[in-house]
C-alpha cells in the first residue's frame, strides 16, 4: 500500500502543470450604421478585447432574426490603440480570414496575452421598414441565448440617418438592462450601455419620418 501512495504522488509530482484556461474580456464595443435610402444599413463594428492565452480567432455571432439580413461580412485587425469606429484608416487595415457557421462568424487571428480590436463590418439587408409616414429600424444586436454568454463592456451603438429628420422627429429605445439614448441628432442617434451582460437582450429600435 505504500508503495502505491509513493508510486501516485510521484506521478502526481512530475505530471506537467494544469495547463493554464485561456479567457477573453471585451472592453468596449462600438457600432455605427449607415442607413441606405432602400433601407439596407451598413455596419461598422469595432470589438475591443483583453486576452489572457493564445487565440487562433474570435467570434461574432448574430441572432436567428438576423442570420438572412447580414450580408458581405469581413474582419480586419486593426493596428494602434483607441480606434474609434468610423474613423478608421485603411492603413491600419489588415484583412482576417473569415469563415462562417450558422449565425457565427468567426475570423482567424494569432495573438495572446494582449489587448486587440478587431473591426467588423457587414450589410444588414432590409434593416429598416417604411410605411407611409414613419420608418422603423429596429435591430436586435445581442440576443438571451448561448451565443451571447460573455459580458460585452461599455457598448456604444450610433445610426446615421439618410438625411435630416430633426431631431424632435426620431424617436430610440433600448432594450438593455442599463442602458440610455445617449444623444439624438438632427440626422441620425446615439445609444450606450455599459454592460451588455451575458445572456441579455440588447436591442435598439429607432422611428424617424420616411422620406
Amino acid at each position: 500500500m505504500r508503495k502505491m501512495v509513493i508510486f501516485i504522488m510521484v506521478l502526481f509530482i512530475l505530471s506537467p502543470a494544469t495547463a493554464h484556461a485561456k479567457s477573453y474580456a471585451i472592453d468596449r464595443v462600438q457600432i455605427k450604421g449607415w442607413v441606405q435610402p432602400n433601407g439596407d444599413m451598413l455596419v461598422n463594428e469595432v470589438f475591443t478585447y483583453t486576452l489572457d492565452g493564445s487565440f487562433s480567432q474570435l467570434m461574432r455571432s448574430f441572432p436567428e432574426k438576423h442570420i438572412g439580413q447580414v450580408q458581405q461580412f469581413e474582419a480586419y485587425l486593426l493596428d494602434g490603440l483607441d480606434p474609434i469606429v468610423g474613423e478608421i484608416e485603411e492603413s491600419a487595415l489588415t484583412k482576417a480570414p473569415v469563415t462562417r457557421e450558422g449565425g457565427t462568424y468567426r475570423a482567424a487571428i494569432r495573438a495572446g496575452d494582449e489587448i486587440v480590436s478587431v473591426l467588423y463590418v457587414y450589410t444588414m439587408q432590409n434593416a429598416v421598414t417604411s410605411y407611409d409616414t414613419y420608418s422603423d429600424l429596429s435591430v436586435t444586436y445581442f440576443e438571451g441565448g448561448d451565443n451571447h454568454d460573455e459580458h460585452l463592456n461599455n457598448v456604444e451603438i450610433t445610426y446615421a440617418l439618410p438625411g435630416d429628420a430633426g431631431e424632435d422627429q426620431i424617436h430610440g429605445f433600448l432594450h438593455d438592462r442599463a442602458g440610455q439614448v445617449r444623444k439624438v441628432y438632427r440626422d441620425g442617434i446615439s445609444f450606450h450601455t455599459p454592460k451588455s451582460a451575458a445572456h441579455t437582450v440588447t436591442e435598439t429600435r429607432v422611428l424617424f419620418p420616411s422620406k
